[in-house]
């Protein structure tokens, strides 16, 4: 097997981000662990995984952060480690800082290519577009503390950065290729147009050699898909549609269904599909309970404890959803304070839980530490956004053992039934295809 296949990390900045790049690794056969605590395993890279993939959760914080999160992770990676910084598709979080770690840490050129035909993103002309048009015309920043940058030389300055035009990237191979990797040993970031697939598969294939790339999940799987083209025969790593549900890949390992356990879902997503999900796991038997954000944000630690000790006495007794009271609503500034305080809500009984779905990255991110899980095995994409994976437990789980397995979702992906289409695969062990 390459080199490649044993030696490549992943290094997102989100914990939906870094399982929406790994997919495709995992949906080509390879082995994928996200670690999410905050370094890579004993023994670096690749050690016990295919693809190491470290989520370092500084989309929301500073620059010095970033900065240091990234050179972290970088610690242990030699010269030939293939390094994927995933950035998001609409370019928020500290994408300059993150690069500018890159190349301080490992000189020489990095390929950026963000664009996610399939989500609508796309690269022309080096100005990133959401569904045809410029980000900074688009509501994509709504949220952020700073305008949207009118295209991406200005983000990264001043670093020096080139650009690769469309026309390059869909010219001869051979020149693209050149182009790639000439002067190997001068720091710069390639800025690469990409309206299709077909184009982040040509820079993908061209650049057999780069060993930095930042780019989403469309670039991912146009390197999974060079890496799994490049394998042996016979090593698992087949020619699936990374896309497709459930491709390529086991979730069930030996066939068959999930090891039974009370299902825990806590949905802390307030979109409306977030909502009609939690409705459809109701219906389907799922006892509920309705926690009020502004209660959760003004309780001290004995309440906390209180409402822990109702919602554990509740799941402890079979499935159980555990949401949010969507006419009670909080500004966008305490999202992560309410995160946190939401996982602690569920710490005592997401303990021993069989199936745990969560909502909304930022709620997976702070509950499955607050339950002793240190990673996740990529097991599969059961449907676009909505990912199965093993729970890796670390050695002081608190309230008891881990969670065993584990579906995340972003909050507006799916329909209603997402979430309870999702229980039932796991539980009968039935394909979606």
């Amino acid at each position: 097997m390459p080199a490649e296949h044993t030696d490549l990390l992943l290094v997102a900045d989100d914990l939906t981000g870094a399982l929406d790049a790994s997919v495709p690794f995992r949906t080509h056969g390879m082995a994928v662990t996200v670690h999410l605590d905050g370094g890579p395993p004993p023994g670096g890279p690749g050690a016990g995984a295919a693809v190491t993939v470290l989520d370092t959760d500084t989309r929301h914080g500073d620059a010095e952060a970033a900065d240091a999160a990234v050179r972290a992770a970088l610690r242990g990676t030699g010269p030939a480690t293939t390094v994927v910084k995933k950035v998001d598709s609409t370019l928020r979080g500290q994408v300059r800082a993150e690069l500018a770690a890159l190349l301080a840490e490992r000189p020489g050129p990095l390929v950026l290519a963000p664009a996610f035909p399939r989500a609508g993103r796309t690269t022309r002309d080096g100005v990133q577009h959401v569904h045809g048009r410029p980000l900074h015309t688009t509501d994509a920043w709504a949220n952020e503390p700073a305008p949207p940058p009118e295209n991406i030389p200005a983000l990264l300055a001043p670093l020096p950065t080139e650009r690769v035009t469309l026309a390059a990237v869909r010219a001869d191979p051979g020149r693209l290729r050149a182009t790639l990797l000439r002067d190997p040993g001068r720091p710069r970031v390639l800025i690469c147009d990409a309206e299709t697939q077909d184009d982040l598969d040509r820079l993908a294939a061209a650049g057999q050699g780069v060993t930095l790339w930042a780019g989403a999940a469309g670039l991912a799987a146009a390197l999974a898909r060079r890496l799994s083209a490049a394998a042996p025969p016979g090593d698992g790593a087949g020619g699936a549609d990374p896309f497709r549900h459930g491709g390529g890949a086991d979730p069930f390992r030996h066939g068959g269904a999930l090891p039974p356990g009370r299902a825990l879902a806590v949905v802390g997503s307030a979109s409306p599909v977030a909502r009609g999900q939690a409705d459809s796991l109701a219906a389907a038997g799922f006892a509920t309970i309705t926690l009020d954000p502004h209660d959760l944000l003004a309780a001290d630690a004995a309440a906390l404890r209180a409402v822990a000790a109702k919602v554990a006495g509740v799941a402890a007794d079979g499935d159980t959803v555990v949401r949010l009271d969507s006419g009670r609503q909080v500004g966008p500034h305490l999202a992560r304070r309410l995160c946190r305080r939401l996982a602690d809500a569920v710490r005592t009984a997401l303990a021993g839980a069989g199936l745990v779905l969560v909502t909304g990255g930022e709620t997976a991110r702070a509950a499955l530490p607050a339950a002793g899980v240190t990673g996740l095995e990529v097991l599969a994409e059961l449907e676009p956004g909505t990912v199965l994976s093993a729970a890796r437990a670390g050695r002081r789980a608190p309230d008891g053992a881990a969670p065993r397995h584990i579906i995340t979702k972003a909050g507006g992906f799916g329909d209603a039934d997402s979430l309870t289409r999702a229980v039932r695969l796991c539980r009968d062990g039935r394909t979606l295809l």
